[in-house]
């Protein structure tokens, strides 16, 4: 039986003794940033408590990751946040209405299901601000 995390994208297997475990595809919450080295330069990105930059976050959480995602959308994605109503994204750690309705709109521009769950698939797709850049400037993922 499979049983979902309320406020997590984590998946827990439920095993014989009623003991949850995580299952082997689980993929952690995004709780902070580091640091990533992509085809132009090094970018930051959201990344689970372990450093993994396969986690996912979504409305409902609260985590540094979350104004690093906002500052992202804010800065390169601009155009994208502007036409969904919602620039600027306020940087408060929040994953609310706004910040879903702001990831939406960039995962139908960059051509991904447009669900408001950052993860794997957003990620690969986006372009993230530079870890020094200065102005601001944004680079690919991968």
């Amino acid at each position: 039986m499979l049983k979902r995390v309320l406020g997590t994208a984590a998946i827990l297997a439920v095993g014989m003794m009623g003991v949850a475990v995580p299952s082997a595809s689980a993929v952690g919450v995004c709780t902070k940033s580091v640091a990533h080295s992509g085809p132009t330069g090094q970018v930051w990105v959201p990344a689970a408590s372990d450093g993994s930059k396969s986690c996912t976050t979504q409305r409902g959480n609260v985590s540094q990751a979350v104004s690093q995602l906002q500052g992202t959308l804010n800065e390169c994605y601009e155009t994208q946040v502007r036409n969904a109503g919602v620039y600027p994204l306020d940087i408060d750690n929040n994953f609310g209405a706004n910040t879903e309705k702001a990831l939406k709109a960039v995962q139908r521009y960059i051509g991904t299901t447009a669900d408001g769950v950052y993860g794997p698939n957003t990620r690969n797709a986006m372009k993230f601000i530079y870890t020094e850049s200065f102005p601001l400037a944004c680079g690919r993922y991968r």
